[in-house]
């Protein structure tokens, strides 16, 4: 029964619109290879997100690597220049030291997975100790294609700010507040991830969510994204629109462009 369920409510649709007969029968057709179609793009849009998930970890994964022995690299320096310091009875390794320590970074071009490449550069920075006043400068000479017009493209004072740039670029890559919103309710346990992978992927989504909200002048607050994510699916695709186009901040904005929205069609 529950297969022919499809079938009976196209029928219903047809006799709704007046129609009998072949015309009800061709119109049952019609809507039965529509549905089909429209499962099969759906089939089909799912298995090009999972090998685009598959993708994305085997670069990912590829990154890891090359990071992990860049770091145990680094280590043995930073453990060879400490060592050379104690023979001399020398037992602070001074700071400067640590800017001698040569990392070859990975070059950020387009096909590049850019989360994990800025997770990969900012481990680096850190464990190298160097300012973060010097981030951006040492960033830029590492950027190809997109992302270094972006960084032409940023005036004097945003381009020698790291935060600036990295949200800049994010941004070219369409990595907005609103692409992990998206990422975060589309989620879905892959056959090739653990589950405790999918669980740092879901929490990835989520904090990146949170961060650019605050760095878009949204608000960063977790319930209040969550209030104000689910407020916006229970509207109408119409009121949906006319609040998405005026920015919120937060569920109290919301609310208020409804309102405005409703007060707007009263008086028409």
């Amino acid at each position: 029964m529950e297969a022919d369920s499809p079938l009976l409510a196209f029928k219903q649709d047809g006799i709704i619109l007046g129609l009998s007969g072949i015309e009800l029968a061709d119109y049952i057709e019609k809507r039965r290879l529509e549905e089909i179609n429209r499962e099969e793009k759906k089939r089909d849009a799912e298995e090009e997100d999972r090998r685009e998930e598959r993708r994305a970890r085997e670069r990912r994964e590829e990154i890891e690597t090359q990071q992990e022995f860049e770091l145990r690299k680094m280590r043995e320096m930073v453990d060879l220049g400490l060592n050379q310091n104690v023979n001399q009875n020398n037992h602070h390794m001074p700071r400067e030291s640590s800017s001698k320590i040569h990392i070859n970074l990975p070059i950020l071009d387009d096909k590049d997975d850019i989360e994990a490449y800025f997770k990969q550069f900012e481990r680096i920075a850190k464990l190298s100790d160097w300012d973060e006043d010097e981030w951006a400068i040492r960033l830029s000479g590492q950027l190809r294609g997109q992302a270094r017009q972006v960084y032409i493209e940023l005036s004097d004072e945003e381009s020698v700010n790291y935060d600036e740039v990295k949200t800049a670029i994010l941004q070219r890559f369409q990595l907005t507040a609103e692409s992990y919103r998206k990422r975060f309710k589309e989620v879905k346990w892959g056959k090739e991830e653990s589950i405790k992978e999918c669980r740092t992927r879901m929490k990835t989504y989520l904090d990146r969510w949170k961060e650019l909200s605050e760095k878009e002048g949204k608000s960063g607050d977790l319930e209040d994204l969550i209030l104000t994510d689910k407020l916006l699916d229970v509207l109408t695709p119409d009121q949906n629109r006319f609040v998405r186009e005026r920015n919120p901040t937060n569920i109290d904005d919301v609310v208020k462009h409804v309102q405005t929205y409703i007060d707007a069609r009263d008086a028409g």
